[in-house]
């Protein structure tokens, strides 16, 4: 748990240090969110070592898209109509539905572009016959991963992968899924 809070202080620091809001990530409104994505994607595109990272580990050079932040942009608007409850300001059945479908072509695009990780559960650790440790494990759509690391995952816990190949994933990004 002391890795987790040792993050997330990191994410804090960055979040800060870009300006973004005095709140730690954790409480970042979805607007706050947009924004800190439109600096992130400023921070690497001035960064040439940063962008070649981001482009190795990612297969791109910015976090989202201007397209991307631009329908976010629109669906903080109507978010903040209903968080807020503006006064005499109604989201109307049109308004909710276009919302609703534009978060869902977002949602099949981050999937699709790989842009959201996956998130797997470890079913466990496996030793073969010449002594080679990999894990298995299973992502949230049901499908089956063998997982090569240089070292232990917790089978107890879930995680956030990012893999260049699949179903075998060698030293992937993983990312400890806060529950």
């Amino acid at each position: 748990m002391k890795e987790l809070e040792e993050r997330m202080e990191k994410i804090d620091k960055i979040v800060s240090e870009l300006k973004v809001s005095s709140k730690p990530f954790s409480k970042l409104t979805l607007g706050d969110r947009v924004r800190l994505f439109r600096a992130l994607n400023g921070k690497i595109g001035r960064d040439e070592i940063m962008k070649k990272k981001f482009h190795e580990v990612f297969g791109r050079e910015y976090v989202l898209s201007s397209d991307y932040l631009n329908i976010l942009d629109k669906i903080v608007k109507y978010r903040n109509k209903v968080v807020h409850k503006e006064e005499k300001v109604t989201l109307t059945q049109e308004e909710a539905l276009y919302v609703i479908k534009e978060l869902q072509k977002l949602a099949e695009i981050f999937k699709r572009e790989e842009i959201y990780p996956k998130v797997i559960r470890v079913k466990r650790e496996v030793t073969n016959e010449y002594g080679i440790s990999y894990f298995e494990a299973e992502d949230e759509d049901g499908i089956p991963w063998t997982i090569g690391r240089s070292h232990w995952i917790d089978t107890t816990k879930l995680y956030f992968m990012r893999s260049k190949t699949s179903p075998v994933a060698i030293d992937p990004l993983l990312i400890e899924k806060a529950i």
